[in-house]
């Protein structure tokens, strides 16, 4: 009993004593365990620093990480963005914005080749579309299987086909670089005949069948200088070029025309297509076009110009 005694008397803790210990054992093991995984992770950061310079002085390694890098750098806007982009054929020269974007060309891209066809610029081949400013030349070579470029050399030989035979030309010329010196009809061309005018790209044309849906057609040529539809340094290099059929013209009927119609035309102002409206309301529909003379705003100039538009 005297010995179990001494024992706990000497042995004895007291309960906030015996809390600690048990605390101190318990940092004691975490602090272990974070020293040994520490110690692995710099053993790791140790061994790769020493393979490192092996992998600098090797000659034929640092050539594979360049050209891999490289790689993916030129394939970022292709293959990293996780996109599926489409494969489809189309002619870079009418092809629309959402169009090339769906084919994986950036923005930037898309804007460069935007300007380079609104300066009338147009692509004939594919070395041509390859200068393009920051164009992903590894997409460009996935998608050269489906471009197609308007092809001038068919264009010519259809055109030399349906022109009349001439006795007096010797030796005719039939070259794809001559098909700009055809006549074409500004009232019936659609966009590819009227880029195939030198001068005259996609942005252009766009300008002239607009302004040509709007006006009914135009009476005369010099309309597309006059109604500032190219400007006059273009008119007078392609005016020998192009002509105006005016039977092919769809002209306006002033007795069915509303306001936003009659608006639109560049011979009408607000002013005139308000007198003209006025008059139908209170006298009827026009029985003749001749009737516009006696609408004071309009001046013999311009009721020469607008007569070729309209019909009854």
């Amino acid at each position: 009993m005297k010995q179990n005694r001494y024992i706990e008397k000497h042995l004895y803790l007291p309960k906030g004593e015996r809390n600690g210990i048990i605390l101190f054992f318990l940092i004691s093991v975490m602090c272990l365990v974070i020293f040994k995984k520490w110690s692995q992770v710099k053993n790791d950061i140790l061994i790769t620093e020493s393979i490192r310079p092996n992998i600098k002085d090797t000659k034929t390694a640092i050539p594979e990480n360049k050209n891999q890098k490289g790689k993916q750098k030129k394939y970022s806007n292709f293959v990293s963005s996780n996109k599926v982009y489409e494969k489809f054929h189309f002619n870079p020269n009418t092809i629309g914005k959402d169009s090339l974007y769906a084919l994986g060309f950036s923005k930037k891209v898309i804007g460069n080749i935007t300007k380079y066809m609104e300066k009338g610029g147009i692509f004939t081949s594919y070395s041509q579309l390859k200068r393009i400013y920051d164009i992903d030349t590894n997409l460009l070579s996935e998608l050269k299987p489906y471009i197609r470029f308007t092809d001038k050399k068919v264009e010519s030989e259809v055109i030399e086909a349906i022109q009349p035979y001439n006795p007096d030309v010797k030796n005719p010329k039939t070259k794809s670089e001559d098909v700009s010196a055809i006549m074409i009809d500004i009232n019936s061309a659609d966009s590819i005949q009227l880029v195939s005018i030198k001068g005259i790209g996609p942005y252009y044309a766009k300008k002239i069948i607009k302004m040509r849906k709007i006006m009914g057609g135009f009476s005369q040529i010099d309309q597309l200088s006059e109604c500032k539809i190219l400007p006059d340094s273009v008119y007078q290099k392609i005016r020998f070029n192009i002509e105006a059929d005016s039977s092919k013209m769809e002209k306006i009927n002033i007795n069915v025309a509303g306001f936003r119609t009659l608006i639109q035309h560049p011979y009408f102002d607000e002013n005139l297509v308000k007198v003209i409206l006025n008059y139908r309301e209170n006298h009827g529909n026009f029985t003749s076009l001749t009737q516009l003379k006696r609408i004071r705003v309009l001046t013999q100039e311009k009721y020469d110009k607008i007569m070729k538009h309209l019909k009854i």
